[in-house]
């Protein structure tokens, strides 16, 4: 792909224009150009271009879910802002979840292909600038995807200038019963195809890594061990531009040893009711992405203000939950790894690739081993939990003891293990969701006293 290449005048001429029709805060850039002149990105190099990205559509959703507007996008919406961008920009992605109420199963398909095709005709079609689009948790039928774009790949890369651009559908790995929010993951080919592919672009500056669930998440972090050797190996510097979580963020998230920029952005129409929402420019210049705006808009189009999101400084870095959960540990384990070794019972729970789902009140039960624990010294439990779960210990899976001093803060929840049985051949662990509330289990490790 060519990207653009801008003057000076051209540049300040577009924005210019685009400034004169929006209606922006007092303390906004007022333009276009203002935008680039806040972040420091100033135009004149044959290297210099921006994108665009959107995300969480949710174009399907016109009488049911939590961003339901009757005709979504049928009259003005953003992509009438997007076009009228001078100069043009050189690409937009769409990060997933173009669509909503769409899974493995499926019965969800022939409504997925219909709002596909909703997403084509008031979106795509409307574009005045290449389009690139992955999947997400909400939209994941490459089945029902293919049948309205057979032609376009679920996961894509290219180059503009010095950035590499990769789009990854992280879904194929699900089953029918993993519902929703199971975290995405590659299968062997995709991730041998990625190892090629950024192995070839090892000249490029910056590596723009589109996924619809943001790298650091906990429901990501079976795809951080995939990634860690290939995104650890590539010299550049690593953006992970995503969706999913309806907000603006930023954060950096080590992944294989090397810091990866990670970015949220919010949907078109608002967060979680329609409101206002944004898309994003990203400006780059000789091959680096030197900061990022937002594009405020009514949830019908209207144009309200720009927003300056300067890259010189670095974000707070994020620790993994993998991290945190093994910080101290004898032994842990990840749920979907090493943890599916020690399941005993999980019938009340759903497998969602990267974590257990406890509806309300529902049990699974562990068999450990002294030598998985890490011998006599493991004295305490600590458990990765999106919430508060119930531990018991057991020496035989008949006989029960409560667990002792549990504690739940900042994602985690630890207790001390009985210790008359610390030194058990065979700990089994029972751990029980309160009766009114849901819970995610993405791991358990064992710690010293």
């Amino acid at each position: 792909m060519k990207p653009c290449a801008y003057t000076r005048r051209r540049f300040l001429a577009g924005g210019l224009a685009l400034g004169a029709a929006a209606s922006l805060g007092a303390d906004a850039p007022d333009d276009l150009a203002g935008l680039a002149r806040e972040i420091g990105w100033l135009p004149g190099a044959p290297d210099r271009f921006f994108f665009l990205q959107a995300t969480d559509l949710h174009a399907s959703e016109l009488t049911s879910g939590a961003l339901k507007m009757p005709d979504k996008f049928g009259g003005r919406n953003f992509v009438d802002d997007m076009n009228t961008l001078r100069p043009a920009p050189a690409f937009v992605a769409l990060t997933g979840d173009l669509i909503a109420a769409t899974s493995r199963q499926p019965a969800t398909w022939p409504q997925a292909e219909a709002g596909f095709r909703r997403v084509n005709d008031l979106i795509v079609a409307r574009l005045a600038m290449p389009c690139h689009m992955i999947v997400g948790n909400n939209d994941c039928s490459p089945e029902a995807f293919h049948k309205v774009w057979p032609d376009r790949p679920l996961t894509w890369s290219f180059d503009c200038h010095r950035l590499h651009a990769v789009g990854l559908y992280g879904y194929h790995t699900w089953r029918p019963e993993n519902t929703n929010h199971a975290g995405i993951l590659l299968d062997d080919a995709q991730l041998a195809w990625l190892a090629r592919d950024l192995a070839a672009a090892s000249g490029a500056r910056t590596l723009a890594l589109f996924t619809h669930e943001p790298l650091k998440d906990p429901d990501s972090h079976r795809i951080r061990r995939q990634l860690a050797p290939v995104l650890g190996a590539f010299p550049g510097e690593i953006w992970n531009i995503a969706g999913h979580n309806h907000g603006n963020a930023e954060c950096v998230v080590r992944i294989g040893g090397k810091p990866v920029r990670v970015v949220e952005t919010i949907t078109p129409v608002g967060a979680w009711t329609p409101d206002k929402g944004a898309y994003r420019l990203f400006f780059v210049s000789d091959g680096r992405i030197v900061g990022t705006g937002l594009r405020w808009l009514t949830k019908d189009g209207e144009p309200l203000r720009f927003e300056a999101m300067p890259s010189g400084r670095m974000p707070a870095e994020r620790i993994p939950v993998e991290t945190a959960l093994a910080d101290g540990a004898l032994r842990a384990f990840m749920v979907g790894e090493d943890e599916a070794a020690l399941r005993q019972d999980v019938a009340q729970v759903t497998d969602r690739v990267s974590n257990l789902q406890f509806r309300k009140g529902a049990a699974a039960t562990y068999r450990v081993p002294l030598s998985a624990r890490g011998g006599t010294a493991a004295a305490r439990l600590r458990l990765a939990c999106s919430a508060r779960l119930s531990a018991a210990f057991s020496p035989d899976g008949a006989t029960w003891q409560t667990a002792e001093e549990l504690v739940h803060a900042a994602g985690f929840a630890t207790c001390r293990v009985p210790a008359a049985l610390r030194d058990a051949q065979t700990l089994h662990i029972r751990l029980e969701a309160p009766p009114d509330q849901s819970v995610q289990l993405y791991g358990l490790a064992f710690l010293p006293a």
